[in-house]
């Protein structure tokens, strides 16, 4: 049976074709009459899954935005197509689901510099989720929520050997050092007045962190007050200063502010070269890598397809991990407190960077179950 779509458009209509009750926008279908739903008594807006309606119009949109009219071989730049729907973390995602208490809503003086890269810093954790859409391949929530597809994406770029940027451009997959290098392409032009660094910083695990600093610590200018975070490897991403970033693992309960770490391990700091014009523009011709082509090469590697049977492998492959003491997943949903208020200004209470898209936040909610 064909059900009519509700939707009011002049666009083909579109359904997901939903293994259990994730959602994913590569598992999109065209139906060859607009206006025609080709799911099986479902209108296009919704579909009822285990005796829930899950809204699905926001990954429409971005899905049109990503593959225009369905050719997974369309180049497409978020740079000039930033996504819309953007939303605060605070404000729509109770604290504890973050492993938090409670918000602090504190308020932070920081210099008229690094109010502006904090708006540069955000500006790129949100562009860099846009970009790396499937989300992060070793964080459990994305894992959960696309059902194992972050975490094929990743794989996949690690096999086939390319430089972090060029992972992104064609598998739109990776971890943190993935997620760095594209906020620094997506920084690019935007007017810094302090340096852009890159930082590795080692965990009490032994694992580490990649990402980015706008600033420097250890000169006086900028300190640990006015040195800016851009970490768009967390589930929900905040721009904030050095002194007010902690990382807080869900799944372990552990609560890491940075400065503490750089002082009692190993970390790495560098200056990040000014991107060539061809790496420039990697960022500007994302080359989408659709569910289906993502799946064979998923089967040439005798893996599982997106779905519960890949999910599986993934946490077998991680039990292993942890009896050999280098657990390799994380669940780290903000890197910090995203009602924290900056202003350069004693008479101004201030914004917070917790800019994000709705997409991301309901993605973030199916996969926290």
């Amino acid at each position: 049976m064909v059900g009519r779509c509700s939707m009011a458009h002049n666009i083909r209509c579109t359904a997901y074709l939903v293994r259990s009750t994730r959602l994913r926008l590569s598992e999109l279908f065209f139906a060859s009459t607009p206006g025609i739903c080709q799911q099986k008594n479902v209108p296009c807006t919704s579909h009822h899954l285990s005796g829930q309606f899950i809204n699905v119009n926001e990954d429409i949109n971005f899905m049109f935005k990503v593959f225009g009219k369905g050719s997974s071989s369309n180049a497409w730049n978020p740079l000039e197509n930033a996504e819309q729907d953007i939303v605060k973390v605070h404000e729509n995602v109770n604290a504890r689901a973050l492993g938090l208490n409670s918000y602090a809503n504190r308020t932070v003086r920081v210099s008229s510099p690094a109010l502006e890269h904090l708006k540069a810093a955000s500006w790129a954790n949100r562009v860099s989720k846009q970009i790396l859409n499937s989300g992060a391949g070793n964080q459990e929530t994305d894992i959960h929520a696309t059902s194992g597809e972050s975490w094929a994406r990743e794989i996949l770029g690690q096999d086939a050997k390319l430089p972090q940027l060029q992972r992104a451009q064609v598998t739109q997959g990776g971890n943190c050092p993935v997620h760095a290098a594209v906020a620094v392409a997506v920084l690019e032009k935007s007017a810094l007045t302090a340096p852009l660094q890159r930082r590795r910083q080692t965990l009490p695990n032994g694992n580490s962190h990649e990402f980015l600093l706008i600033g420097d610590p250890r000169v006086s200018q900028w300190g640990d007050r006015n040195t800016v975070v851009v970490d768009p490897w967390p589930g929900h991403p905040s721009a904030c200063t050095l002194d007010q970033a902690v990382l807080y693992d869900a799944k372990t309960g552990n609560a890491l502010p940075l400065v503490r770490l750089s002082g009692e391990l190993r970390e790495e700091t560098w200056t990040e070269r000014a991107l060539d014009k061809k790496d420039a523009r990697r960022m500007e011709n994302i080359q989408p890598m659709d569910t289906e082509k993502v799946n064979k090469k998923l089967m040439k590697k005798n893996l599982p397809a997106i779905g519960e049977q890949l999910v599986a492998h993934i946490h077998q492959e991680e039990q292993g991990n942890v009896r050999r003491g280098r657990p390799q997943l994380f669940d780290v949903r903000v890197a910090t407190d995203p009602s924290t208020r900056y202003t350069d200004d004693h008479t101004h209470s201030g914004n917070t960077f917790d800019d994000i898209s709705l997409r991301v936040i309901n993605r973030q909610r199916r996969g926290r179950g």
